[in-house]
């Protein structure tokens, strides 16, 4: 079904052409200017280095975890105005019951922050995220910036980007997102999918074959072929917002009649226009896909990699059960035990308990429309399965109702519920100890299911299509898939009606009220103060993770620890405790040392950690008035998952100075940890690190290794039993803004000294680089 080129093509005449075949085809970096994908980029890129990208958005989305901190982290800096839409949607914790005000308090600093600045508010279950930005923002040849990871509209002809709060907060300072010039994948599309295959199928088929390697990591996907113009709107939309979950950047496909047909029923006809590559267009690799070989899929636990074909799942279901617990097991780390065999029943079928079809990637009109074809007239069996539907917005909600298709699943058993993320991320639907569940949903991480290893609970949530989730909720539970049902689909047009959002949405883009006040529960909180770097860093080695990737949720546990996510102190106590429970004492013993240091006193021998820090200032030679002492993090691959800026800044609060790694497993993530001051070492793939928790690594002179660029960092291991050991750590690709976030300590204190001159000081928001203005340059010998 799918096929891989690592090789470069050409598109002539339509067709890819692999590059050694291109007679007279113009050079690479050239033609890649052809892509839609550079066109869009271009209009979008005010930077005078070709290969580094100073990109304005034309548009904002974020959602109720992150638009307080973005905010708050915009308006300590100087922010007066939203100068693009901005658009925050209420869709993670708004069914989130975790006791007391705190949600509703963040939903009214929401619609205080959207009258002030000039926001657009979109209240709690009117939509999630994504669906609104698909039916309110998106436009052919736009850029959005979301906080969100699946910030995917490429199907719409927008380049949409998922980053962290940081990067959205620079936007509405009306400064720049910054990057490499990244290469572009060709996605190409041929057949047309079998019936009873979904877009998940597609999606999930499309993640298991690149991410395990890296083909398209931070690279920019291309969807093109004869296959794309037979997918309907929707099966686009939930293929495309998959992409994320494949590792890349960011994704764009032709636009042709159908996404006009969409601008059109949305109320937004000129929002459309034709986007198609150039004559010669080059792509750095090509994904081939055969839709007509689709198969019905099934991503288990604990990553959507993990795909397998549910038919060669239902033919050897112990044996692949067993590997997968194996795998899972070993992440958990004997903290529980997970036990899939046990759903194989007497029969050797799969036996489900839970289905779930919701937010992004689910809850769309025919994938809704579809599950309720295949259960017409029947029931989901009054066992232990149970099937929860969430249209994606009020829109669909509304379409739903008008046509039949809500009665229809009703009838059958399924409960109808209003737009929300919460079975998305572990904040709603939470299925029995040891269960397995299955989700039209993005991501099924340890956790994200709501359960808690560290309290000896957990739960296994397995990716499907709709239709086979329909399928499975028919069958009473057992795992089916959709291709092995008889049944009937009624042809349905989504009759998209706008209401809700007009009687319901405030919008304020361009009329803000800076007269007005906002809102302030008792849980919303400033951010702490941070310290800038002193010369030398001294960091405490608190956390050692040996997985082979690390996820934002193991680093910030997402669910309904997420609902402190506008007290920043409050929330960073769970830093890691699913995954590293004393991870958060370690960090804190290790501030309150550093903090001791940098008021001028001596740590003492009895406190925790304190005879080991004067060991390793005696034993590196460092001058503790030139010391920055803080923790680091080691882990193999952090960063997969969630745009979540928790993830560094909870560690930042906790004292955290540094992440060493192998590689990032995400921009977005080492962006995250650039932001908040947490400097992003790495060190050689061939590099063992045998070192654990207790161990000190010195390095002397790094804030003026850093602004001037050097990025390769001696150090030193003290280890906790006193030996000592020299390392090499890499610090590369930094902007000089970067340099400049980072010894300062945080983008916070960055915008603190350089708001009043940015544009000239810091080379932000035109795309000049005075280099020679500020400190960087200094330091460039």
């Amino acid at each position: 079904m799918i096929e891989l080129s690592s090789g470069g093509v050409y598109l002539i005449d339509g067709c890819p052409v692999p590059a050694a075949e291109a007679r007279d085809a113009p050079e690479a970096a050239q033609a890649r200017e052809r892509t839609i994908a550079y066109g869009i980029l271009r209009a979008h890129d005010g930077g005078a280095d070709p290969y580094k990208l100073r990109v304005k958005f034309d548009a904002l989305v974020s959602h109720d975890i992150t638009y307080v901190g973005i905010i708050q982290t915009a308006r300590a800096s100087g922010m007066t105005e939203f100068p693009i839409p901005y658009a925050m949607t209420n869709c993670h914790n708004s069914l989130c019951a975790v006791g007391g005000t705190i949600n509703e308090d963040d939903h009214a600093f929401g619609l205080s922050a959207a009258i002030k600045y000039g926001g657009i508010y979109v209240p709690a279950n009117q939509a999630v995220i994504h669906q609104y930005a698909r039916e309110a923002l998106a436009g052919c040849g736009r850029m959005i910036l979301g906080s969100d990871s699946h910030t995917r509209y490429g199907c719409y002809g927008t380049l949409g980007v998922g980053e962290g709060g940081g990067e959205l907060a620079k936007q509405l300072l009306g400064n720049t997102y910054d990057a490499d010039a990244p290469e572009v994948v060709l996605v190409w599309l041929e057949g047309e999918p079998p019936r009873g295959v979904g877009p998940h199928d597609v999606a999930l088929a499309l993640v298991g074959a690149v991410f395990p390697g890296g083909l398209v990591k931070n690279k920019l996907l291309e969807f093109l072929g004869p296959g794309a113009g037979r997918l309907s709107m929707d099966f686009r939309a939930g293929l495309d917002v998959m992409t994320t979950e494949t590792g890349c950047l960011s994704s764009v496909w032709a636009t042709d009649d159908t996404v006009r047909d969409f601008y059109r029923s949305v109320g937004r006809p000129e929002d459309f226009r034709e986007l198609r590559p150039g004559e010669g267009a080059y792509y750095d690799s090509m994904v081939r896909i055969d839709l007509s070989r689709a198969e019905c899929m099934i991503a288990l636990p604990f990553h959507p990699s993990k795909a397998y074909a549910i038919h060669a799942l239902q033919r050897e279901p112990e044996r692949i059960f067993a590997e997968i617990e194996a795998e899972c097991n070993r992440e958990l780390d004997g903290r529980v035990t997970l036990d899939l065999r046990r759903a194989v029943n007497r029969d050797g079928k799969i036996a489900v308990e839970q289905g779930v079809i919701v937010g992004c990637s689910g809850g769309m009109f025919e994938n809704i429309c579809e599950a309720a074809d295949i259960l017409r007239g029947r029931g989901i069996g009054d066992g232990y399965f149970d099937l929860s539907v969430y249209p994606a917005s009020s829109p669909v909600g509304l379409a739903i109702t008008k046509n039949g298709v809500a009665a229809s699943l009703m009838e059958s058993g399924a409960v109808v519920k209003p737009a929300f993320c919460g079975p998305c991320f572990g904040a709603g639907d939470t299925p029995a100890h040891n269960t397995l569940s299955i989700r039209h949903a993005t991501r099924n991480f340890a956790s994200r299911e709501g359960s808690k290893p560290g309290a000896g609970q957990i739960a296994a949530v397995a990716l499907m299509d709709a239709r086979s989730i329909a399928a499975t909720a028919r069958m009473g539970g057992i795992l089916t898939a959709a291709t092995d049902i008889e049944y009937e689909t009624t042809p349905r047009a989504y009759a998209f009606d706008g209401s809700p959002y007009k009687k319901r949405c405030y919008n304020g883009f361009g009329r803000p009220d800076k007269s007005a006040e906002l809102r302030f529960g008792p849980n919303i909180a400033d951010w702490p103060a941070m310290h800038g770097m002193r010369s030398d860093l001294l960091l405490r080695l608190c956390a050692v993770i040996r997985d082979d990737v690390t996820t934002t949720d193991e680093l910030i546990p997402s669910g309904e620890t997420s609902s402190y996510r506008s007290n920043p102190i409050a929330l960073s106590e769970f830093t890691l405790s699913r995954r590293c429970p004393e991870y958060t004492r370690l960090s804190k013993d290790t501030r309150a040392l550093g903090e001791t240091l940098r008021g001028g006193g001596v740590p003492d021998a009895a406190a925790p950690g304190g005879a080991e820090l004067a060991a390793a200032l005696e034993i590196c030679g460092a001058a503790p008035d030139d010391t920055t002492v803080g923790s680091c993090l080691f882990a193999k691959k952090p960063g997969d998952g969630s745009a979540r800026e928790q993830a560094a800044s909870c560690q930042k609060i906790l004292g955290g100075w540094a992440n060493i790694c192998y590689e990032y497993a995400t921009k977005r993530y080492r962006s995250n940890c650039i932001n908040w001051g947490i400097v992003p070492f790495t060190i050689a793939p061939d590099e063992k690190f045998p070192y654990t928790e207790g161990d000190w690594i010195y390095v002397r002179g790094l804030r003026d290794m850093v602004l001037a660029g050097i990025e390769d960092i001696p150090a030193r291991v003290v280890s906790s039993t006193g030996g000592t050991r020299d390392i090499s750590l890499r610090c590369a690709g930094l902007t000089d803004r970067e340099k400049l976030i980072l010894t300062e300590g945080s983008l916070i204190n960055f915008y603190a000294k350089y708001s009043k001159n940015t544009d000239e000081d810091a080379g932000c928001g035109d795309g000049r680089r005075r280099d020679d203005a500020h400190p960087v340059a200094e330091h460039k010998g």
